[in-house]
């Protein structure tokens, strides 16, 4: 049942979406080709505004990127060991768990020595 109201829902979705595209393509036939704006400039006059600004003085975009990649390998590694020592971590408490389930046989021994003793009472018991 809820996925038959998902489904009605997208489709009705659907419909709209296509019913505003073909609304708005007049509009945007309408419309000289000089003013469509593809994204870069404002990239490119970000770019230009960071230049002429100059914060880093005359260290090249290479360099910073060479001191950011280190920095984010030396975070890298360090959340790899201790991924690593809480991975050790985890592995010796089981296998810790491990020994105490495979020791915890006292009264699998305690039924085996009472067993005994009821064979031994009962082999000694005059017929």
């Amino acid at each position: 049942m809820v996925f038959l109201i998902a489904e009605i829902l997208f489709f009705l979705s659907l419909i709209g979406l296509v019913g505003l595209v073909f609304r708005k393509i007049p509009q945007l036939n309408s419309l000289p080709v000089d003013t469509v704006n593809n994204g870069n400039d404002h990239i490119i006059n970000l770019k230009k505004k960071v230049v002429k600004m100059n914060p880093l003085g005359n260290v090249s975009s290479e360099v910073m990127l060479q001191k950011v990649l280190s920095k984010i390998r030396v975070v890298n590694l360090k959340i790899e060991n201790k991924t690593s020592k809480l991975l050790s971590t985890l592995r010796k408490d089981y296998k810790k768990k491990q020994k105490l389930r495979k020791g915890d046989d006292y009264w699998k021994q305690v039924r085996n020595a009472t067993k005994e003793e009821e064979k031994k009472e009962e082999d000694n018991l005059p017929e």
